[in-house]
C-alpha cells in the first residue's frame, strides 16, 4: 500500500526518558487523530526481528528482561537491515499512514532521517527534545552498561535542520504546535512546498 503523501512530517529525536512521547503525545491530541498519526520505526523494527526469528513480537514492544535479552542482536541486525536497504523500516512505518501530519517519533539514526528527507524533500522538520540527566534520572532512566554505552541515538547537534531545540516541555511544545499549525495551514492553503 502507497502512504497519502503528508504536509508535514515532524522528525523526533531525544535521548531516552527526554519526553519525546509526552511531546508526541500532546501535539497528537491538539491536532487531533484525524489530521496527525504517530508513526515509530522501532515498532517495524521489533516485528520484523520477531518474524524472522521467531520470537515473541508483544514481548520484544515490552522492558522486560525478554526484550533486553535479545537487545544487542536486535540491534546489530538492525544496522545490517539499513545498510542493505536505508529505507527498509521507513517504508515499514508510514505504509499505512493517510493523515496529512505525520510525527515520526524516535528517529535514532542519520540513515532514517536521510532518506526521509530525501523522499519527501521540503517537507521535514526536525525537533531534538532535550532533558537535563538530573530530570531523565527523576522520570526512571539509569544508566546501564553495555545498553546505553551502545551507539544507537545520532546526538542532536550533527543532524541537519533541526529546526526546534524543546527543553521545558509545557511551554516549548505550546510554542512547536502553533508553529506546526502554521506550517499545515498554509500548506494546505497553497501548493507552496516550503516553509518559508
Amino acid at each position: 500500500m502507497t502512504p497519502t503523501p503528508p504536509r508535514v512530517i515532524l522528525l523526533f529525536s531525544g535521548k531516552r526518558k527526554a519526553g519525546k512521547d509526552y511531546v508526541t503525545d500532546l501535539i497528537q491530541k491538539r491536532l487531533t487523530a484525524e489530521i496527525c498519526c504517530i508513526l515509530r520505526l522501532s515498532a517495524p523494527l521489533k516485528q520484523q526481528y520477531a518474524k524472522d526469528h521467531n520470537l515473541d513480537y508483544e514481548e520484544l514492544l515490552g522492558c522486560g528482561q525478554y526484550k533486553e535479552s535479545y537487545r544487542a542482536d536486535m540491534i546489530r541486525w538492525g544496522e545490517m537491515k539499513r545498510q542493505q536497504d536505508s529505507g527498509f523500516f521507513c517504508r515499514l512505518a508510514i505504509k499505512h499512514a493517510t493523515q496529512p501530519i505525520w510525527i515520526i517519533s524516535d528517529c535514532r539514526r542519520m540513515s532514517d532521517v536521510q532518506w526521509l528527507q530525501e523522499e519527501f524533500p521540503d517537507r521535514c522538520v526536525c525537533v531534538r527534545v532535550e532533558a537535563s540527566e538530573q530530570t531523565r534520572s527523576q522520570r526512571g532512566w539509569r544508566f546501564t552498561t553495555g545498553k546505553n554505552a551502545t551507539v544507537k541515538h545520532n546526538k542532536g547537534k550533527s543532524w541537519p535542520n533541526v529546526f526546534f531545540k524543546l527543553q521545558g516541555i509545557q511551554c516549548a511544545t505550546l510554542h512547536l504546535y502553533h508553529n506546526i499549525t502554521y506550517f499545515q495551514q498554509k500548506k494546505i492553503m497553497s501548493n507552496d512546498t516550503s516553509f518559508q
